[in-house]
């Protein structure tokens, strides 16, 4: 959720955010370009979504 304000008498607290995601693929596949790719960008947007006051990169393309 994200807001400019709180309405009146409501105060927003950050909470912390635990999640762990796997990438599913066959044996021998993270190895392939584009497979790791794929992991490092998800990786890089989710540390940048999870910082304090982070946002996840801009889409390139």
């Amino acid at each position: 959720m994200g807001t400019d304000e709180a309405p009146d008498g409501v105060i927003l607290i950050r909470l912390s955010l635990f999640r762990r995601s796997r990438v599913a693929y066959r044996a021998g596949g993270g190895t392939h370009p584009a497979i790791a790719a794929f992991v490092a960008a998800a990786r890089t947007a989710v540390s940048a979504a999870a910082s304090p006051g982070g946002r996840a990169p801009e889409p390139r393309g």
